[in-house]
């Protein structure tokens, strides 16, 4: 352990007489205060209740709230900082824009992983220059000592000319909204092979570079947790099987154009538990293969398919959303898709926010089936439709006879955009919760024509 130079390395006048300063630190160590020869002062620490309150007080806002999940993982960082104040300070303002499980589960992640040595400030280990205006990759010493890089926010152009391949500790490397010329939302046809190199690595988001020939790179991650692969090349039966050696894995997204690779996807229990988003392009079936495993389901596009339904019809048997396997389901948009003629399975995602229905679809009539539903909803059942949903768009569809047989609350429900759905002559809600929506902007003649649901309105 080392002592620091207060004024020769880090240009911070010594206390004296004269200048009347004092610098305050903090540290877990006692050794740390004999070598810089300080007055230490314990700080003592908070007893649980009051050390919950200041993290929560910390994290502000709403989004505790916002999800059970969000608040299980807070309470378990809020106890891994031990009462300490400034543990809780810090991690708390840390976390205040975290809004996805994700994002926490991965904190939870990282506490974990550096509890021996978190909080103190080792040199080089954590590199962060956001929004710093840097042009280029920053100079250092020991590459290898490095464990997380941020350099979000900068005008970096490229990376291959001064990182250093000797970096075996780096488990994170953030570089988003730089102008990189190898990196997510490019162009970029192939992926460094250097990149399979780093073995150690923990989250890649590989996400939008459409022009990728291959992404065979990525099976020699074996450690990976986080797997980000949307809107990039379509994943093969091939890399599947190399994702079984990710161990680690606790978060996929991945982009799927072939039925028979989404089966062999979802068969694998360990690999279809991860995937948080799914997007499903150009495939032909009877329904998709959805299976019970599949509840860490955040977000699921489907665009250009021909399929029947999105769940085999025998899964409409559920009673509670216990065994639903969309709990963590909270965004769906679908376009272009032929041959469903309603979305049932949405009632299915309790949590859901946005759905977006995008033609042109020949055969949607529903949204929601009375047919196939009613026999769920019955009196005792503990479904209730849409309740947290705050987004709904539908575009272009041309059969749509109606969105819910009869009156539904929508609590949460803040934006309605209906356009060039003709048949839709009836909402289930009533007129004047229409107008919060501004549903008149869009076709004034069809407005006048609807019908609407009343508050004494029965089956």
């Amino acid at each position: 352990m080392m002592k620091v130079d207060l004024e020769e390395e880090i240009g911070i006048p010594l206390p004296s007489p004269e200048n009347g300063s004092k610098v305050p630190f903090t540290t877990r160590s006692k050794k740390v205060c004999g070598r810089m020869g300080c007055h230490d002062v314990e700080v003592k620490h908070l007893d649980p209740e009051k050390a919950w309150e200041l993290f929560r007080q910390k994290v502000r806002g709403t989004t505790l709230d916002s999800d059970p999940k969000i608040l299980e993982l807070a309470k378990k960082i809020c106890e891994k900082c031990k009462g300490l104040p400034l543990a809780l300070n810090v991690i708390g303002e840390t976390m205040a824009c975290k809004t996805s499980v994700r994002e926490w589960q991965c904190a939870i992640d990282d506490l974990n992983t550096n509890a021996a040595d978190y909080p103190e400030e080792e040199e080089e280990k954590v590199i962060v220059k956001t929004g710093a205006g840097v042009h280029q990759m920053p100079e250092v010493r020991d590459w290898n000592s490095v464990r997380r890089m941020s350099l979000t926010e900068n005008e970096i152009q490229n990376i291959s000319i001064s990182i250093s391949p000797v970096c075996h500790n780096l488990t994170t490397l953030l570089l988003k909204h730089n102008n990189l010329e190898n990196i997510s939302g490019t162009g970029l046809e192939n992926l460094p092979a250097g990149l399979g190199k780093l073995i150690q690595l923990r989250y890649l988001a590989l996400i939008g570079v459409q022009t990728l020939q291959s992404i065979s790179v990525v099976s020699s991650l074996v450690n990976i947790e986080m797997l980000w692969l949307n809107y990039t090349a379509f994943v093969s039966l091939e890399l599947i099987e190399d994702m079984t050696l990710m161990k680690n894995l606790k978060s996929l997204g991945v982009s799927i154009n072939d039925v028979v690779v989404l089966e062999r996807l979802l068969s694998i229990p360990s690999l279809a538990s991860c995937i948080e988003h799914i997007f499903i392009e150009g495939i032909v079936a009877e329904y998709v293969p959805f299976v019970t495993n599949i509840s860490s389901l955040r977000s699921i596009e489907i665009g250009s398919c021909i399929i029947s339904d999105i769940m085999e019809h025998t899964r409409y048997g559920f009673r509670s959303t216990s065994t639903i396997c969309f709990q963590n389901l909270v965004y769906v948009h679908i376009t272009g898709v032929s041959g469903i003629q309603d979305l049932s399975w949405l009632i299915f995602a309790p949590n859901l926010t946005f759905v977006c229905v995008d033609g042109p679809s020949l055969e949607l009539k529903e949204i929601v089936s009375r047919e196939k539903v009613s026999g769920i909803l019955n009196e005792g059942s503990s479904i209730v439709p849409f309740r947290k949903l705050h987004t709904i768009e539908l575009i272009s569809l041309v059969e749509l006879e109606s969105i819910y047989w009869k009156r539904l609350e929508f609590p949460s429900l803040k934006k309605m955009m209906i356009i060039d759905c003709p048949k839709l002559k009836k909402l289930p809600f009533s007129k004047e919760r229409a107008y919060y929506f501004d549903l008149r902007a869009h076709n004034e003649e069809w407005f006048g024509s609807l019908e609407w649901e009343h508050e004494a309105t029965e089956d």
